[in-house]
């Protein structure tokens, strides 16, 4: 059994109407309970019976038993012009007061066509009703307006649960991927503060209620401050590698940008380098790190530039005191 709309005399008589399925000849692999009813009732009635694929929007036409499968809106339009005016192989079914001669009311009929097909979409993508229903999603809540001279201290605000109702047509297309959550931080000072949830929906579906409404987002002044460059160089293989000539960085100085709070905990700003045997000179790009006083590297901060170029001679100690040769005792 299936739900149908039943129109007559251009008008809709009938929603959600039972429709004796087909029970004597087989349909192509696919096909469901909707299609056999249609090519079912078109057996034994007169009726030309339009069926929209509840899977893939597919649309299809029934009569005398046959099922065109695939049409576009435009092929729909068609046929339906072709068995309501003319008759087609379907003599007798529709009465010659549905016959339009007037280009007005060709029109008209044609905007008829139109607004049935989307209602036989909207029917289709419902279950078969237009029944009310309501469904209650998870949102996640997105920080909008964030001034520029401030910063998030925690990760975003915790999802919230929006209580949405409307036809179920709207609900099973839309379900809560096309419902929207935000706050507004736009001119607010920098602190913890309670912030209402603005929640938008398409149209057809209505937002009954959310929990929380109020979330809470703590936001901090971001500051910049300046930090030389420190060139440390690591354990050196073989030992008896040594620095020369080390160059100041290029550039000896950066810029750390952040919560206030981290910028006061920065204690050193450092490129590491390391020496390897048979090397005589490192030059090269090396990434800097902000670190406090423990010797940790700090995070959420970011440096500009966030690595600088460096130039260091290496002195083999060992090689400088070989001997010269035999030939100079």
């Amino acid at each position: 059994m299936t739900g149908a709309v039943i129109l007559s005399g251009g008008r809709i008589a009938s929603a959600g109407s039972v429709l004796p399925p087909l029970t004597e000849r087989r349909l192509e692999g696919g096909l469901g309970t909707r299609h056999r009813a249609a090519v079912g009732i078109s057996e034994q009635t007169d009726a030309v019976v339009v069926v929209v694929s509840e899977e893939t929007g597919t649309i299809s036409l029934a009569v005398d038993g046959r099922l065109r499968r695939y049409l576009s809106a435009v092929r729909l339009r068609e046929q339906l012009a072709h068995y309501l005016r003319d008759g087609g192989e379907n003599d007798g079914a529709v009465k010659t007061d549905m016959v339009f001669s007037d280009p007005a009311q060709g029109l008209l009929a044609s905007f008829f066509h139109c607004c049935s097909l989307l209602f036989f979409w909207l029917l289709a993508s419902g279950d078969g009703s237009f029944r009310g229903m309501e469904r209650i999603v998870t949102v996640e809540v997105a920080i909008h307006n964030l001034p520029m001279d401030q910063v998030v201290v925690d990760s975003p605000p915790a999802p919230i649960k929006v209580r949405i109702a409307g036809l179920s047509p709207f609900l099973n297309r839309s379900g809560g991927e096309a419902i929207s959550a935000h706050v507004d931080l736009a001119g607010t000072p920098p602190g913890r503060q309670a912030y209402a949830v603005n929640v938008g929906a398409p149209a057809g579906i209505e937002v009954l209620s959310v929990t929380p409404g109020r979330v809470n987002v703590e936001t901090e002044q971001l500051a910049h401050d300046t930090f030389p460059v420190t060139l440390a160089v690591l354990g050196m293989n073989p030992p008896a590698l040594s620095v020369g000539e080390m160059r100041p960085p290029v550039p000896a100085v950066v810029t750390v940008s952040g919560r206030a709070s981290i910028l006061e905990r920065v204690d050193l700003v450092v490129a590491y380098l390391s020496l390897n045997e048979g090397l005589t000179r490192l030059e090269g790009s090396f990434p800097v790190q902000v670190l406090d006083a423990q010797g940790h590297s700090l995070g959420g901060v970011a440096v500009e530039p966030a690595e600088v170029r460096v130039h260091v001679e290496i002195n083999d100690t060992e090689k400088a005191h070989e001997p010269a040769g035999e030939g100079n005792d």
